[in-house]
């Protein structure tokens, strides 16, 4: 497993689930609030009918983008701009 940027997260496209197990050895992510927020900015600029590609982002609890789950750790316990295997030791499928 290893940690991602989130400008290669956003190169995945077709390959995403296929490129997300790999990394991640799953679907569940964590990212710190710094990154979700960039994350919801990113997804938000995005002009969902021309690229629906990733689902829109609309609260703080753990979200489906794109068949992976992203939860908001703590300030600190991932880097800014990194998404990492997800800490609770659970998988999504």
């Amino acid at each position: 497993m290893r940690d991602v940027s989130i400008e290669e997260v956003f190169t995945w496209r077709d390959e995403f689930g296929v490129k997300a197990k790999e990394a991640f050895g799953g679907w569940r992510v964590d990212v710190s609030p710094q990154t979700y927020s960039d994350l919801k900015q990113r997804c938000d600029r995005l002009d969902r009918e021309a690229d629906p590609f990733f689902e829109h982002i609309r609260s703080l609890t753990p979200v489906p983008l794109n068949g992976i789950t992203v939860h908001m750790v703590k300030t600190g316990e991932v880097p800014d701009g990194v998404f990492r295997a997800c800490g609770c030791g659970k998988e999504v499928r």
